[in-house]
């Protein structure tokens, strides 16, 4: 009697033995699933900041354009001053 109770206790530590072993396993998983969520969120953060970046740029770029293009129409239209402009319906020659 005392040897079934014996192996009773040792069939009971191995069964908490087993189930501390499953804890530990679905602990180590859920930190894995954890940490690959942690990437996933890195990842996506780090795409959206690319193309927030992306998108800074293209902005920059199509301001700097415009002011390209500002700085183009003051030259032409400080060139055209430059010019004389004859108008034909008063016969005189105009500086603008």
């Amino acid at each position: 009697m005392i040897k079934r109770r014996k192996e009773m206790y040792i069939l009971l530590l191995l069964l908490l033995l087993l189930l501390l072993l499953i804890l530990l396993l679905l602990m180590l998983l859920l930190s894995l699933l954890s940490m690959l969520l942690l990437l996933l969120m890195l990842l996506l953060l780090l795409s959206l900041l690319s193309m927030l970046l992306l998108l800074l740029v293209l902005l920059l770029l199509l301001s700097l354009l415009s002011m390209l293009l500002l700085l183009l129409l003051l030259c032409c239209l400080k060139c055209q001053s430059l010019f004389l402009f004859s108008f034909r319906l008063t016969g005189s020659v105009i500086w603008i």
